[in-house]
């Protein structure tokens, strides 16, 4: 049903748990993984200030990815880009033939998120596969 499974993620404790809710669904189902970040684009980076860039969010992402999959045996890629969060994202989806895509959901929203059109609400409203809201556990049981 889902073979490759997308999780967006940010850093952020809803990416998080969007990772681990995503690992055990690809357990369950035998599906892959892609942790995706993506580093806002900036005009003011170039050289080897926006290869640093890269490679600590690079290195933020394998971390996560040791962290929330390392024991499993779930097959886990990372891929970090810099540009638009929604546009590459939505390229992304297609690039690899994602079936589901896995977004962290904020328990409270910002301001920002009212005025603008937040990232996960962009690609809940732009995608054509599949969209988990991954909400945390917040009682402490399994989900």
């Amino acid at each position: 049903m889902y073979d490759t499974i997308v999780v967006p993620v940010d850093g952020s404790p809803e990416a998080r748990t969007a990772a681990e809710q995503a690992r055990d669904l690809a357990a369950d189902l035998g599906s892959s993984v892609h942790l995706f970040y993506v580093i806002p684009a900036t005009g003011y980076l170039f050289g080897v200030d926006a290869v640093v860039d890269v490679d600590k969010a690079s290195s933020r992402v394998a971390e996560l990815a040791t962290d929330v999959f390392g024991d499993s045996s779930v097959d886990v890629q990372t891929t970090v880009r810099r540009g638009d969060q929604e546009t590459l994202t939505l390229a992304f989806l297609e690039e690899v033939d994602a079936d589901l895509v896995v977004l962290g959901r904020k328990e409270t929203p910002e301001v920002r998120d009212y005025l603008f059109w937040s990232t996960p609400a962009q690609i809940v409203r732009e995608s054509e596969i599949s969209v988990l809201l991954a909400h945390p556990d917040t009682d402490g049981g399994d989900r």
